[in-house]
């Protein structure tokens, strides 16, 4: 059984009107069923004026149980799972410690989607962008961080890339230069910047040790003085340009000494061929 209201609230009375497709139909009744259901029809027209013979400026109506707007709805703000949001703005409160905020799809409702997730991990809320397959299996590509979180800021998960604090890490989650790779790089060309390059080595008054200094020092260390040992770089690593500069001094060094060597082995034979020529 149906109830007919023939009077409803004036400010209802001054924006709505119950339509069909065709004509507006101003001053009909809104019929609340027995069990208190509102039955308002297929169309809501909102109107700017309230005399009827301007046409609607806004239409609500229902299409493939969807709600659909024919014109522009505008909101102060709008509040999802909250009350508290400001003008202007769009609050969702996910009420769990990961929850998906934000689906986007192309032309599937349940499969190949898009997500943007919040996710409670300490200290902060991240942002997690995740894809789905055809069995909506999630897949996490970005996870964006604050950097009082600390963790990484900016991750993508699928090639191991990690921005944080200007360093960018490759195969690795903890970056402690500007780049670290956990793996082989392959490169046409490596040009490292260097400065007091060991040309010095050949400058006049320059002091080159000697041969018995360099091989005390060997058997004592092990290594080439001025380069670091190999436990020095297993830790730290190798520093190409500091490296290559001792590496060639330690080169222009031995340099000067074969050419010392040369002239001691030119007199040697000099005085060889003086004493052979005496005997004669």
């Amino acid at each position: 059984m149906k109830i007919r209201i023939d009077k409803i609230p004036i400010a209802l009375v001054l924006c709505l009107a119950f339509t069909n497709a065709n004509a507006q139909n101003w001053n009909k009744s809104v019929h609340i069923g027995g069990d208190g259901v509102s039955e308002l029809g297929k169309y809501i027209d909102f109107h700017e004026i309230d005399n009827g013979t301007e046409d609607f400026s806004l239409r609500l109506y229902i299409f493939g149980n969807r709600l659909i707007s024919s014109g522009v709805f505008s909101v102060p703000g709008i509040g999802i799972n909250t009350n508290s949001f400001s003008n202007n703005q769009l609050h969702i409160f996910g009420n769990s410690p990961a929850a998906t905020n934000i689906v986007l799809s192309a032309n599937y409702e349940n499969i190949y989607r898009w997500k943007f997730k919040t996710t409670d991990r300490g200290n902060a809320i991240d942002l997690d962008i995740v894809a789905t397959n055809n069995a909506d299996q999630e897949e996490q590509l970005i996870k964006f961080s604050p950097s009082f979180s600390g963790r990484p800021e900016l991750s993508f998960m699928n090639d191991w890339l990690v921005v944080n604090n200007g360093n960018i890490g490759m195969g690795t989650l903890t970056p402690n230069e500007r780049l670290a790779v956990n793996g082989n790089i392959r490169a046409r060309e490596i040009k490292v910047e260097a400065s007091n390059w060991p040309d010095y080595v050949f400058d006049e008054g320059y002091k080159v040790g000697t041969l018995e200094e360099l091989e005390g020092y060997i058997k004592a260390n092990k290594h080439l003085p001025d380069i670091p040992s190999a436990k020095v770089i297993e830790k730290d690593g190798l520093a190409l340009g500091e490296v290559n500069k001792k590496l060639l001094k330690s080169l222009e060094e031995l340099t000067l000494h074969v050419i010392q060597l040369n002239k001691r082995i030119e007199k040697l034979e000099v005085e060889n061929r003086k004493l052979k020529n005496n005997e004669n």
